[in-house]
């Protein structure tokens, strides 16, 4: 939870912890981000991270699915307007018939654990074909510093080969439309610490007196099974 006294002392008034996911959006229309309709094109969505984020996977929901070879890469740059941004972290090519099928998929970062600053970010989406894609999740009437609201206009940047993204990439210009927004769930896996030793101890004891009883009731019905069957 937020606090007036992490604006005060300077640290982020929201903890980077796995309970404190990022939502790049706040609703949900199933259909609403769509991949660009030209080839070897990237759409670029404009968003502001607003608290430090450690993350190791992202969560999307696909509306529209394309379930063939069609290679799909969903990413995060970070870069200055008109300038060249930087790949932070992104999903890699995946097919279609892994990465948009219909529902939610969560997709670990190949990379690993990233962290991503306060600031301004893109959310990044690029397929290997240009017709049947798939449509994702979103948020439309956003506004942004970049993004499109339809097939023609969000393909704003191009890339090398479609369905992959580069390393780094020359971001657009700054405009400020209302525009659909990519609703991913940028979140940190939470790992789980094992039992300490007294409580691993304890749990056994108490599954090897459970286990005595279970075999001891065992024995009994075998027995009164027995005897049954003699009479």
């Amino acid at each position: 939870m937020g606090s007036f006294d992490g604006t005060k002392t300077g640290a982020p008034a929201v903890p980077d912890t796995p309970d404190n996911p990022w939502f790049t959006a706040l609703h949900v229309e199933y259909k609403a981000t769509m991949f660009p309709k030209f080839a070897n094109k990237a759409a670029f969505f404009g968003v502001i991270l607003p608290f430090p984020k450690t993350t190791t996977q992202l969560t999307y929901g696909v509306g529209t699915a394309d379930a063939t070879s069609t290679a799909y890469d969903i990413g995060i740059y970070a870069g200055a307007t008109g300038g060249i941004c930087t790949l932070l972290a992104h999903t890699g090519p995946v097919p279609g018939s892994i990465a948009m099928t219909a529902g939610y998929h969560t997709i670990k970062w190949p990379d690993g654990t990233v962290k991503l600053y306060p600031g301004r970010l893109y959310l990044t989406i690029n397929a290997s074909a240009t017709t049947g894609l798939a449509a994702l999740g979103g948020e439309t009437g956003q506004l942004t510093f970049a993004g499109g609201t339809s097939l023609d206009t969000v393909g704003n940047v191009p890339v090398t080969i479609g369905g992959v993204l580069d390393a780094t990439l020359r971001r657009p210009t700054d405009s400020y439309p209302a525009a659909a927004v990519p609703a991913f769930v940028v979140v940190n896996q939470r790992i789980f610490q094992p039992f300490s030793a007294a409580l691993d101890n304890d749990m056994f004891m108490n599954l090897h007196v459970r286990h005595r009883r279970i075999l001891i009731s065992e024995a009994a019905f075998i027995s009164a099974l027995a005897s049954a069957k003699k009479r």
